[in-house]
């Protein structure tokens, strides 16, 4: 037999003691008030994770600080289960809003489920019959290299379940803005400082899915949630509350990654401590394997990323051939034979049909004629199929922040730099898990000291910079693309470094080789200072390498034309990065600079992912 023991004065032993010794709850009887006051109390129930992350607040402070479902102001934990548990009693259809907070009380207090639904709550009825949660999955629809707005992806969740008429739907629960301006200045401020109105949402999963994977040709990575009964109702409960209230989207600290880790985190409370300020969609993935809440995977590949990867399993001349003989009426017939080489052959061609149909390079009528040309092989290949788990998997790739630190030389002057960006990638990253060379980065800052005349000096302070080196195809590529606001340092005639203004965009194209690719581009863009403005072209090809042992090799030529003050500046630079782990790089910078004189320079940094 147990022996209770109760400490403290006499007076709050006995409340406690008689608290503790009160018979449970039965089945359908309903607490007072003040006995449900007392019991929270009793169990601590507003410091417990699970309750802080229903309030969406971390160590005490809210995640999101527009949102306005919250009960009292300044908002706390204690206070916020105070008012909770007083609207319940007091305004019970206002207490509709808030049906995970109801079953969180129920849950501590071991009340069963709906004895705190003093209100029929139609609209929440309405909602949970509609969109049943019989199964939950985590959607990861992965970078869309061609848009600055989807170069890290989209995540969401989805269920699916049987609804009240018996029928299996699907629903997909999204969280977005909407990007109604052209002024980069304004909507980074919205966007980042005042916040956006956020959309939160709930409709069929199947439009989706058809967007991402065709209409913007996107890989839609399903991974099956385990999570039990109460979990799915907690996370469903706090679906409906956001969706009550809309919150304000915040680009670096309240997006869609962030609402979806979020909701994960009420199966995984105690984690809410260790969310980073700014999160990924990767970062959600990762967080769900990591906690084990992943039962299974599954990737939808896009026609487009299908086309691209399979071309580099098959010859030049074998792939060329395929587009000739869907694109022209009376090419030869296409003939496969049962092996794996005709099997990869055989759906290049299916996703290269798709794509010449929707980028109108074949009519309706060619499309369906290739559709009855390739309806043999379906049977030939019944049984086979391609294994893309783990090839170019956005996941496998390196965490989103970077600090590096090192050393630079130039006109005979060493310093020390500093350089931080808090989400994304740069140029000299590893890409080998993305279809393509891109960058996207967001308050890209780099210092630099000397120590020679103890002067520091900002170099760069990049608000949001984008580069986009898709591999070029008629078919199935897209051009390059490039995005750059903020300040940075450029060299005028006499190679002196002027703090600049600048905005710029840049286009071009990318031809892949083996391991790698070159590329021709151009940027136009405005710099300003204090004593002038300009407008400037600076033409650039390059190429880039991976090599073994985790090696790539980056080499540049550009022309700057007017950057500053009429200065036309050549350069030619040489990046060796080599990859030590996903979290650790060490990269070697050699930049030759062509103008009225000449000079290099050279920096060795250590560069941490994080």
């Amino acid at each position: 037999m147990k022996i209770l023991r109760c400490k403290g004065s006499p007076l709050a032993s006995f409340l406690f003691c008689l608290l503790f010794l009160l018979p449970s709850q039965s089945e359908g009887s309903t607490p007072s008030r003040n006995n449900i006051h007392h019991q929270l109390a009793y169990h601590n129930a507003a410091n417990t994770p699970l309750w802080q992350a229903l309030l969406q607040l971390k160590q005490g402070v809210a995640i999101n600080p527009n949102y306005t479902g919250y009960l009292v102001h300044p908002v706390s934990a204690s206070a916020e289960l105070t008012a909770t548990v007083n609207l319940i009693f007091e305004a019970p259809q206002k207490a509709c809003q808030y049906p995970a907070r109801k079953r969180f009380i129920e849950i501590t207090l071991g009340l069963a489920k709906d004895t705190l639904n003093f209100a029929k709550c139609s609209d929440y009825r309405s909602f949970r019959n509609s969109v049943p949660t019989d199964e939950a999955y985590l959607v990861f629809a992965a970078e869309n290299v061609t848009s600055a707005s989807s170069m890290m992806g989209h995540i969401m969740l989805r269920f699916d379940g049987a609804n009240t008429e018996g029928t299996e739907v699907q629903h997909g629960i999204t969280f977005f803005t909407e990007l109604d301006s052209l002024n980069i200045p304004v909507l980074l401020y919205d966007t980042l400082v005042q916040g956006k109105p956020g959309v939160f949402q709930v409709a069929p999963y199947a439009p989706f899915q058809q967007h991402y994977r065709q209409t913007e040709q996107r890989n839609v990575w399903e991974y099956k949630l385990d999570l039990s009964a109460t979990e799915k109702s907690l996370i469903a409960g706090m679906i409906w509350e956001l969706g009550q209230f809309n919150p304000d989207y915040f680009f670096h600290s309240y997006n869609c990654a962030t609402v979806t880790r979020l909701l994960l985190t009420l199966a995984r409370p105690p984690t809410l401590a260790q969310m980073d300020t700014i999160v990924t969609p990767s970062d959600v993935v990762r967080f769900a394997l990591k906690n084990d809440l992943v039962a299974q995977t599954q990737l939808l590949p896009s026609h487009k990323w299908k086309a691209q990867s399979l071309a580099q399993s098959l010859s030049a001349d074998s792939a060329q051939k395929i587009v000739r003989q869907l694109s022209k009426e009376g090419s030869p017939a296409l003939n496969f034979t049962r092996d794996s080489q005709s099997f990869l052959r055989y759906e290049f061609a299916q996703s290269v049909n798709i794509m010449l149909r929707q980028r109108n390079l074949i009519g309706e009528k060619r499309h369906h004629a290739n559709i009855q040309r390739l309806q043999p092989g379906q049977a030939m290949f019944a049984g086979m199929a391609l294994d893309v788990s783990n090839y170019k998997n956005p996941v496998n790739t390196s965490e989103e922040s970077m600090l590096a630190i090192g050393v630079e030389d130039i006109h005979e002057n060493q310093s020390l730099t500093f350089r931080y960006f808090p989400v994304a990638s740069d140029i000299n990253s590893d890409h080998r898990n993305y279809s393509g060379e891109t960058a996207l980065s967001l308050a890209d800052i780099k210092i630099r000291y000397t120590p020679s005349n103890t002067t520091l000096h900002l170099d760069k302070l990049m608000l949001y910079s984008m580069t986009s080196r898709v591999p070029f195809n008629a078919v199935y590529g897209d051009i390059s693309t490039g995005l750059q606001v903020g300040l940075n340092r450029v060299f005028d005639n006499h190679l002196q470094r002027k703090l600049v203004a600048q905005a710029e965009m840049s286009g071009g194209f990318t031809f892949p080789i083996a391991h790698g690719g070159v590329y021709i581009e151009n940027g136009v863009g405005i710099s300003a200072d204090n004593h002038r403005v300009q407008a400037y072209l600076e033409p650039r090809t390059g190429g880039y390498v991976y090599l073994r042992n985790n090696i790539k090799v980056h080499i540049e030529a550009a022309w700057g034309l007017n950057k500053y003050d009429g200065s036309s500046v050549g350069r030619i630079n040489t990046s060796v990065t080599h990859f030590i782990s996903k979290s650790w790089s060490v990269n070697a910078f050699w930049s030759r600079l062509i103008s009225d004189r000449d000079a290099s320079f050279l920096t060795l940094n250590l560069r941490h992912r994080f």
